[in-house]
């Protein structure tokens, strides 16, 4: 009979350091243990007198199943293998909703973003016109004077008026955050006489 013997978080941090190291046990002494993971066969994956697997897998949905054979002649293996099912969880990535966004180009001098990650529980930073991330929350506005000031900030005239950059980066509860900022561009521009 096959037992897991230490216990698998059922979300794990893509990268764990140490890596994930999975217990195994039998009834019998001197037992084998075959495993496949997702469906492939990773043949014997431990033996006494460890009797554990170790992996440090990608992003993904894992299912790893675990059968012991013993030590007998004729290798009975454990028609009954336990199963262990657990997520091993990437960088979140953010996505902005165009459909909120400002038109490019418009005329409006204020600007509402929404967006969100493909995590939950994440925490999101923005930034407008490249000046310094801050805590932000979906949906977030800006005025005309943030615009402007966010100008003035890149050295540019005081005014909304112009190309304008929108990022936010999302961060998961693992601290894992995603490599590149979600981005929009938008230009106002000056209304027509």
């Amino acid at each position: 009979e096959t037992t897991v013997e230490s216990s698998v978080p059922a979300r794990i941090p893509v990268g764990l350091d140490p890596p994930l190291v999975v217990t195994f046990g039998s009834n019998e002494a001197l037992s084998t243990f075959q495993c496949t993971l997702n469906g492939l066969d990773l043949g014997q994956c431990a033996g006494p007198p460890d009797n554990s697997w170790t992996a440090n897998l990608d992003a993904g949905a894992y299912t790893l199943e675990v059968a012991a054979v013993d030590a007998s002649e004729n290798l009975n293996v454990d028609p009954t293998p336990q199963v262990v099912t657990f997520t091993v969880v990437g960088a979140p990535l953010t996505t902005i909703d165009s459909g909120t966004a400002p038109t490019d180009p418009t005329t409006d001098v204020t600007a509402t973003f929404s967006f969100d990650a493909d995590q939950a529980n994440v925490t999101y930073v923005c930034s407008l016109d490249g000046v310094g991330f801050t805590a932000c929350e979906s949906p977030i506005s800006y005025t005309e004077a943030q615009l402007s000031a966010a100008a003035i900030a890149n050295g540019d005239p005081a005014t909304a008026i112009g190309d304008h950059s929108f990022r936010v980066i999302a961060t998961n509860d693992f601290g894992l955050m995603e490599a590149s900022p979600a981005l929009y561009e938008w230009t106002i521009e000056l209304p027509p006489d």
